[in-house]
């Protein structure tokens, strides 16, 4: 007869178990917001690489449509110049040249006679699902988005309005009432919003916000809402380009330069 051998088997204790399972929950804690984050970052950039490229067609497609690249964009490498003096308003009055203190002059941040009908045309090349043309934040077409001066005040709430206003002047049409109430705003089929530099003169800046996601979260500058601009030079045809100097950046965002940068 054989002898019959019981092995006794080794079990985890409940302690050992619990110890166990609140180790793997501490990391889980520790690399879960990580993780997250790293995600909603890439589909966000994944998003802004497919709305830029849609609007760059949509320009080339117009431009097509005059059958030339018409004068409507900024240089390349523009002149630095600054403001030396304010009006009442607080609006910039006179700007001079960095290297020269000479008064600058029209044209100076590129040519822009024809950005109309590139504007007229650029609306039959954008696939448009709804329109607004001013109050588009109160019809509907956008979020409540933060302006270049609601962000500064934020920032410093000391600032006064008159500060504010002179602080901005460069770039009054990313003022948040502007954005909200005077911009022309197209919502795209692809979800994305483009939204025109918002003045009333609609046709006179090559200057654009573009949102990537419409209305879904965050609704932040440099993280869903980008400041993009028409850049050219003399014999080339004019792109849509980052290197505005009308943008900012919340907190945890970036640039759109990086953006199209990071692969």
């Amino acid at each position: 007869m054989k002898n019959i051998v019981l092995q006794k088997r080794q079990a985890f204790s409940l302690a050992e178990v619990l110890i166990t399972l609140g180790i793997i929950g501490v990391v889980a804690s520790l690399t879960m917001p990580t993780l997250v984050s790293n995600h909603k970052k890439a589909v966000l950039k994944s998003q802004f690489k497919k709305a830029f490229s849609s609007v760059s067609q949509a320009y080339d497609a117009a431009a097509g449509s005059l059958g030339y690249y018409p004068n409507c964009y900024y240089w390349e490498v523009g002149t630095a110049h600054h403001c030396v003096e304010y009006g009442a308003d607080n609006e910039c009055s006179k700007y001079v040249i960095d290297s020269t203190g000479e008064e600058i002059y029209d044209g100076i941040n590129g040519p822009r006679e024809r950005c109309k009908p590139l504007a007229d045309a650029l609306e039959t090349s954008l696939k448009i699902v709804k329109k607004c043309d001013g109050n588009a934040y109160a019809d509907g077409c956008i979020p409540k988005y933060e302006g270049l001066d609601s962000l500064k005040a934020a920032d410093n709430e000391d600032l006064t309005q008159a500060e504010l206003t002179q602080m901005t002047t460069d770039c009054s049409g990313f003022r948040q009432n502007n954005i909200l109430n005077k911009s022309k705003v197209y919502v795209l089929a692809d979800g994305s919003i483009y939204i025109t530099y918002g003045t009333d003169d609609y046709y006179k800046y090559p200057l654009f916000l573009l949102d990537v996601n419409g209305k879904k979260g965050p609704n932040k500058w440099g993280h869903d809402l980008f400041a993009l601009e028409l850049e050219g030079s003399i014999g080339k045809e004019f792109y849509v380009g980052h290197n505005t100097g009308c943008f900012a950046i919340e907190e945890g965002g970036t640039t759109a330069r990086e953006m199209l940068l990071d692969k």
